[in-house]
């Protein structure tokens, strides 16, 4: 159920028996989850009824009702987050800001999800929950330009909280979704055209539209060089990101635009960097990936420079 409107939502619905569920591989097909974990569909008013086996489990829900905007598929709602009865039995991981838990069979990724629930199913009979998808707040941000020009045609990554985030706005303005105002997002913008990218911060409880203003973009240049000192030439450089957001808009809106590869001497010049987001160089030859000696680390360009990483000796990873 939606849990500002308590209406019912379409979904689908997943059960997966936890670790100290004494009932799984008890008995002929109560091992089932090993090898099936394909979710079944609630009707159009979020019914749905499965049979499963007794005990401790954990019911998985991600909306399938979806509006439209720009003619994609959006999601309102918010990502899952623990069963606030059960907070204990799940893990965060800060890197990424992702949930999992341990279930009897291995761990379960809250990445897709839409609400979790922790329950205890009975033996005889049925067992009757509700489980509840929230669409948080929203809030309206508007794009401008370096010069504080209305900006129109911008990729904007983190509209929303469940994938896919990543849109490019058809107009000046924009709404945000399925936000937390104890949890800012920050979204992270492109403009092909113009060549402009930045960062905004976005909470849902302010009064006023919040102003995201782009400024130009980045370069990074350097030179790579193997473990033996020669120049590491015909090395493809990308960039990546440790946040999701940051990644989606590097995989859907590609400021970098073509592959940059090393030359003869290992240099190379990447451009499309969008200012403010933290990033890091991800570099192969061939299938052959490599890392840095000592690592490269994270960094950040500001708008419009060329930041210059030297001379980097990289090692194949193994």
């Amino acid at each position: 159920m939606d849990r500002q409107t308590g209406k019912g939502v379409e979904a689908g619905i997943r059960f997966a028996p936890l670790a100290d569920n004494k009932f799984f591989g008890s008995k002929p097909g109560y091992e089932n989850y090993r090898h099936d974990r394909t979710m079944e569909g609630t009707d159009k008013d979020g019914h749905f009824k499965l049979l499963t086996i007794p005990g401790k489990a954990l019911v998985l829900a991600q909306v399938f009702a979806r509006e439209k905007f720009q003619g994609q598929n959006v999601c309102l709602y918010r990502r899952a987050v623990p069963d606030p009865d059960d907070p204990k039995l799940f893990k965060h991981d800060k890197d990424d800001d992702s949930w999992s838990i341990g279930t009897a069979d291995g761990l379960e990724f809250l990445g897709v999800e839409n609400a979790v629930k922790v329950i205890d199913i009975k033996q005889e009979g049925e067992t009757t929950i509700d489980v509840f998808v929230d669409r948080g707040v929203t809030a309206q941000m508007s794009i401008q330009d370096a010069d504080g020009k209305p900006l129109i045609g911008a990729w904007v990554a983190g509209l929303t909280d469940s994938w896919p985030i990543t849109y490019r706005l058809p107009e000046a303005t924009a709404t945000v979704f399925a936000l937390d105002p104890e949890k800012p997002r920050t979204l992270a913008l492109f403009h092909a055209d113009r060549q402009l990218g930045g960062t905004v911060v976005v909470r849902g409880d302010e009064k006023k539209p919040v102003v995201a203003k782009l400024a130009p973009l980045g370069k990074v240049v350097g030179k790579l060089l193997d473990t033996d000192g020669g120049p590491l030439g015909g090395a493809e450089i990308s960039v990546s990101s440790p946040s999701q957001i940051v990644s989606e808009l590097y995989r859907f809106a590609h400021p970098t635009e073509k592959p940059v590869v090393t030359d003869r001497e290992g240099k190379f010049t990447l451009t499309g960097v969008v200012p403010g987001v933290s990033f890091y160089l991800q570099t192969r030859k061939g299938q052959q990936f490599f890392i840095g000696k000592p690592k490269i680390g994270l960094w950040q360009v500001k708008p419009g420079e060329t930041l210059d990483l030297g001379d980097r000796t990289m090692e194949a990873q193994r």
